[in-house]
């Protein structure tokens, strides 16, 4: 879409590792049954670059019921612990900027609540700011920015038939420039079929 995205450089194999095991960490945390077990990973596309006519990438998820834009190329691919799947898209640039698209069941008896979902991420060593409440296309969602000591996100959890879809932009906090002024396009392309 503009030059500024030519500075995101293609991912390298190691990230694909990193960023694997921060969603099989969510995973795990949602198990609700044998804790212990180990997950599955079924990789379905490594460092796919099918183009868009916007100038980014079009991720189109596997398994999952979603699609969004990458601003550079991605990895797809499913995690399972306990017979529990995750549906994710991801990748991670050069200078340390971690994007993810995952897509899980509600496992819980009660419907998905993103206010409380933001009141529990909010913490003193991880404050949130910048919340936007709103509904997009089929979805309700919430908008945010949560910074730490060491790095900052903008996220994005969106709700739809009892599956919460969570679209995060990790980045280091001299990256937060260029982040800004991607975070909107990425966010607002999240794609969910009914």
């Amino acid at each position: 879409m503009t030059q500024k995205f030519n500075k995101l450089k293609s991912i390298k194999a190691i990230f694909i590792f990193i960023f694997l095991g921060t969603i099989i960490s969510c995973v795990s945390s949602q198990s609700q049954s044998n804790p212990e077990a180990e997950p599955n990973i079924e990789m379905h596309r490594v460092q796919d670059s099918t183009f868009h006519e916007s100038g980014w990438y079009y991720a189109n998820s596997t398994k999952g019921n979603f699609s969004v834009l990458m601003p550079i190329v991605f990895n797809d691919f499913t995690v399972t612990v306990n017979g529990y799947e995750t549906y994710n898209i991801g990748s991670v640039s050069d200078e340390g900027i971690k994007l993810t698209v995952s897509q899980a069941k509600n496992l819980k008896d009660t419907p998905i609540d993103l206010k409380k979902i933001v009141a529990n991420l909010d913490s003193p060593p991880k404050p949130i700011s910048e919340i936007k409440y709103y509904s997009l296309y089929n979805y309700s969602a919430v908008n945010f920015f949560q910074k730490s000591v060491e790095s900052a996100a903008f996220c994005k959890y969106a709700n739809h038939n009892n599956y919460l879809y969570t679209m995060i932009i990790e980045f280091p906090y001299d990256q937060e420039g260029l982040v800004r002024e991607i975070k909107d396009s990425f966010f607002d392309y999240l794609i969910i079929e009914d």
